[in-house]
């Protein structure tokens, strides 16, 4: 101890550039610790949710939920599982051994249910890992001013969301509630029994409008190419001349409608003379029938039947989740969620500085930030700050009133 105390007295410029070095790459190392109100905590818990739009609870359940709880049965690691089965989603919560690695299970999980049969209805399911950097750091409102969410909503699908999810740290934006338009088609029960049409004809022929398919192939110089057949409907007029059946004209409500005589005595569609056609030959009053008469024809083509004859077809506006208002104005939400190993402050501040090319498309009162945790660690780092610069402070006074020496409590 004594040739250390030696050698430091014999070297005072050695020892003072050690502490300059030491105290120089402790204030860099500050400024590089990850600023957060809260540790990165992962919780032993995966969430699966399968969205499936238009299912019903127990649809969901027989064949969306039930088949992701088996194929989960083979993952190693998993304590207890925990499914809800609602309105068009299904959500299975995977708890996890506490011993468990969470991105190993994930991967696990992911690689398990790549193999299920799940409905065409049914979206891929998606898998995460909960963990308190998967909260939201900043909560984002965008007002549409002329009342027009539809358009609002499209520029924040199409260049606010990419925007902000450009920012360094970024890890994902979601958007919350927005309109868009839809074709609602409204069924008339009178006209579709008038028409003898089911409800579910209907809804076949809409689904079956929509077709993209493999038909085979075709082979050209010995080359085989495979031909698909595609087919979609794009406007509200093409979907209201989508024929949903057919029926044929008729009198006095018969399936086969009458024919209308014309004056040199023929029925259209049929023989001269008004005879039915493919019709057996008639005696007595029925052969003395004339031809103006209404004599049903039994040869006659049915009509087709449109979807305009049966239903009302129009473009609506719809709200994608919930009806949201900021101020008394439509408006849509923006959650920005951060990477766990970003720094939430700068995240923050770069998710404002590109909010200023959003702001000058939509108006400066249009959007505004509801919620950023980043202010809080801002308050709390600088509360730190203080508190510690007031105990350096103290430190010193009580040193000097104890040493009454302003050298040595320097050199302390």
């Amino acid at each position: 101890m004594k040739s250390i105390i030696g050698w430091s007295l014999k070297n005072k410029s050695v020892v003072i550039l050690a502490a300059v070095l030491l105290i120089a790459s402790g204030a860099y190392a500050s400024t590089r610790l990850n600023q957060e109100l809260l540790p990165n905590i992962e919780f032993p818990t995966i969430a699966v949710a399968t969205p499936v739009p238009g299912a019903g609870p127990e649809l969901v359940d027989e064949q969306v939920t039930q088949p992701i709880e088996s194929a989960l049965g083979n993952v190693q690691g998993i304590d207890s599982t925990q499914s809800t089965s609602s309105q068009g989603l299904s959500v299975v919560l995977v708890q996890l051994s506490l011993d468990t690695d969470a991105k190993q299970a994930e991967d696990e999980i992911r690689r398990s249910l790549d193999g299920i049969s799940l409905p065409s209805e049914a979206s891929q399911p998606e898998v995460n890992r909960q963990s308190s950097s998967s909260f939201p750091i900043m909560n984002i409102s965008l007002a549409a001013k002329n009342g027009n969410l539809v358009d609002l909503t499209k520029y924040a699908q199409n260049k606010v969301v990419p925007l902000l999810e450009d920012v360094p740290g970024t890890a994902n934006v979601d958007l919350v509630g927005g309109a868009q338009k839809e074709i609602q088609v409204s069924l008339d029960p009178k006209k579709l029994k008038d028409k003898n049409i089911p409800a579910g004809a209907v809804v076949g022929a809409i689904s079956g409008a929509n077709v993209n398919a493999p038909v085979g192939d075709v082979r050209i110089d010995g080359l085989s190419t495979p031909v698909r057949a595609e087919s979609q409907i794009t406007d509200v007029d093409a979907l209201k001349n989508l024929p949903i059946g057919a029926s044929a004209a008729s009198a006095g409500g018969s399936p086969v409608g009458a024919a209308q005589g014309s004056p040199s005595g023929s029925a259209q569609g049929g023989p001269p003379g008004g005879a039915p056609s493919g019709g057996a030959p008639s005696s007595g009053a029925d052969s003395a029938a004339p031809p103006s008469g209404g004599a049903q024809v039994s040869g006659q083509s049915p009509k087709p039947v449109l979807l305009k004859d049966v239903a009302q077809v129009k473009k609506v506006e719809s709200n994608i989740s919930g009806i949201s208002r900021t101020n008394g104005e439509p408006s849509l939400g923006l959650n920005v969620v951060k990477d766990s190993d970003a720094n939430t402050i700068d995240v923050a501040k770069g998710v404002e500085e590109s909010l200023g090319q959003v702001r000058d498309r939509i108006g400066k009162d249009q959007v505004r930030i509801i919620a950023n945790s980043a202010d809080d660690v801002e308050e709390s780092i600088s509360g730190l700050i203080e508190k510690a610069l007031i105990g350096a402070v103290v430190a010193v006074f009580i040193i000097l009133l104890f040493l009454r020496s302003i050298r040595a409590t320097l050199v302390t």
